[in-house]
């Protein structure tokens, strides 16, 4: 996958339309039964939105690899959040632009 943003859920990946570069992202994603959306810097990217639907398991939570072993991810994570809520796409926006500057303006 390179640096595809993609998450899975049974035997089935959701992915966004664009690798990412090597500059700090804003990465979220909300899945919702068997539908997923990846959002990066607070757009929806997302390329292909089924997934397989989660439940509860025994299935250890990956992040930053691949489920079958490798492709692990190659850079650095400053924060991750889980939530039992399902987020809509003006929430996710605004998490991005509160930690991006989106909603502060500084003047002399």
């Amino acid at each position: 996958y390179n640096n595809l943003t993609a998450l899975a859920g049974g035997s089935n990946t959701a992915r966004a339309t664009n690798d990412l570069d090597t500059s700090w992202h804003h990465v979220a994603a909300v899945i919702s039964g068997t539908s997923a959306s990846v959002y990066i810097d607070g757009i929806d990217q997302t390329a292909d939105g089924v997934i397989g639907a989660l439940g509860s398991g025994t299935e250890i939570l990956l992040i930053g690899q691949y489920g079958g072993g490798g492709a692990n991810f190659n850079g650095l994570l400053d924060e991750i959040r889980i939530s039992p809520n399902t987020r809509s796409a003006a929430w996710i926006q605004a998490q991005y632009r509160s930690m991006n500057g989106g909603y502060l303006t500084i003047s002399d």
